[in-house]
């Protein structure tokens, strides 16, 4: 534990900051003070514990149109290291570019873990990017009307989920290299998510850090991925007065929620034509609903469609939000080396050196990069972030093999029991088969013999009549 943080050095910050194209190889020099470049009238960059590098905003003294610093276009990279010979401390990728006359250019950026809100996990079927991807320990839900072309790779846990998903897509949709996939004590478990290319992975990773107890997940300064357990040692502690600037404290019930509905995925049943529902489960924090008073929320998360999935989540969600939310936002002296939030806790002393707060993890960390380092953070939980309602973007799977019904000019529904018919009719009933089997209706005949309406349907098995799963494309 350091008091006052890492000792400033004026002699060992040249503040330097560079250009980068999209492969990390070095275009300009935008700041070096070692030597006289400086074209960089202000610099700051936020550092989150979920997500890594974050937002940024470099503002240039150039020219307009401010093309002489070489190719700063969407999807470089800017670069910030105390030294040029040290250790990056911030990488971000050019999301925006502003260049106003005379001479000023505005860059704003984001960390490299903006890419992964471009990459969709799974698609709907061969004729998409991929197949469904079904990521599983106990595979049980066998009668997804897609079953059969899922993608199947066996995950026993959240870290092993992470580990596959860098092998399957950070590797080869980004340059992102694979960092720490820390051992989590203990390792929550997982049963199984079917991916359809709806969801993102961003979206994934955060509601999966969540299930697995509120873990450090994100791209770092070095562009490496880590997903890793929160770090509860105390690394530095700051006291008012003395190594603080800007001290606050607020409290308030806006994150706080102890009821819980969730709202997941389909699940279908044997009879796929007409068997199906919707995953919804409840969940409360009875210990938080006594002292704090109802508060509820509904979340969709649109993978979860099992009960220990289901229980996990909420265990996780309310170990972060079931209390009131206290933040603490300090701004610290110059620092000679910055924490990385998802590197360890803080701690805080008023000015007579008593405790403030011990301990306590900070989730988001802004850095004034400009004659000398400042730095902002704040504890507690970040603001929620889910996946829209699934009313206007989600439906109901078509069965495998299904036709569009077509009836000309004439359409009817009709509903019998097996044998007969409201007006005294018959029918012939499904086959019997000796196990599990799914009976789709394939034709319906209406005849009329002798004054009588007589109803013929035909039913066909599309699935083995065996209690084994049917065969899968893997």
């Amino acid at each position: 534990m350091a008091l006052g943080g890492t000792a400033f050095d004026p002699t060992t910050y040249n503040r330097y900051i560079e250009l980068l194209d999209d492969d990390l190889n070095q275009v300009a020099v935008l700041c070096n003070r070692a030597t006289p470049v400086d074209y960089v009238e202000s610099a700051k960059f936020t550092l989150l514990r979920q997500g890594g590098c974050g937002a940024g905003e470099f503002v240039l003294n150039r020219r307009f149109p401010g093309t002489d610093l070489g190719n700063i276009d969407l999807g470089s990279y800017i670069r910030c290291k105390y030294t040029a010979a040290g250790d990056p401390v911030y990488l971000g990728k050019v999301q925006e570019l502003v260049v106003e006359s005379p001479s000023r250019v505005i860059v704003r950026t984001d960390g490299p873990f903006v890419q992964f809100n471009d990459i969709q996990v799974g698609g709907f079927d061969s004729e998409d990017l991929r197949l469904p991807d079904l990521y599983a320990a106990t595979d049980v839900f066998i009668y997804d009307p897609d079953y059969n072309i899922q993608s199947f790779t066996f995950a026993n846990n959240i870290p092993d989920l992470m580990q596959i998903f860098y092998d399957n897509y950070i590797s080869s949709r980004t340059n992102v290299s694979l960092g720490t996939i820390g051992t989590f004590t203990p390792t929550i478990g997982y049963n199984s998510s079917v991916f359809r290319g709806q969801e993102n992975l961003s979206q994934i990773i955060r509601t999966m850090a969540i299930q697995q107890g509120g873990a450090s997940y994100g791209v770092d300064a070095n562009n490496e991925f880590f997903f890793v357990p929160l770090d509860q040692t105390e690394r530095h502690t700051f006291q008012e007065g003395l190594h603080l600037t800007k001290l606050s404290k607020s409290l308030d019930r806006s994150l706080l929620y102890n009821r819980l509905i969730i709202t997941g995925d389909y699940v279908y049943l044997l009879n796929q034509d007409d068997r199906f529902y919707r995953w919804v489960s409840a969940h409360a924090s009875a210990t938080s609903i006594n002292t704090y008073g109802s508060r509820r929320l509904i979340l969709y998360i649109p993978w979860i469609r099992s009960q220990g999935d289901a229980d996990r989540f909420a265990t996780g969600f309310f170990d972060m939000y079931a209390e009131p939310t206290t933040r603490y936002t300090v701004t610290t002296i110059p620092q000679g080396a910055i924490q990385n939030p998802w590197e360890g806790f803080v701690g805080l002393l008023d000015r007579n050196g008593s405790n403030l707060k011990r301990n306590v993890n900070f989730d988001r960390c802004e850095v004034v990069f400009d004659k000398a380092p400042y730095v902002s953070f704040t504890t507690g939980p970040e603001d929620l972030q889910f996946p829209v309602a699934p009313e206007p973007n989600r439906w109901e799977l078509k069965p495998e093999n299904a036709e569009q019904p077509s009836f000309g000019s004439f359409s009817a529904s009709f509903s019998f029991s097996s044998q007969t018919s409201s007006s005294g009719g018959t029918s012939t009933g499904p086959p019997f088969c000796d196990g599990d089997c799914v009976n789709v209706l394939e034709d319906v005949a209406v005849t009329c013999e002798s004054g009588e309406l007589v109803v013929t349907k035909t039913f066909t098995c599309v699935r083995r009549c065996s209690p084994e799963p049917p065969p899968r494309f893997r």
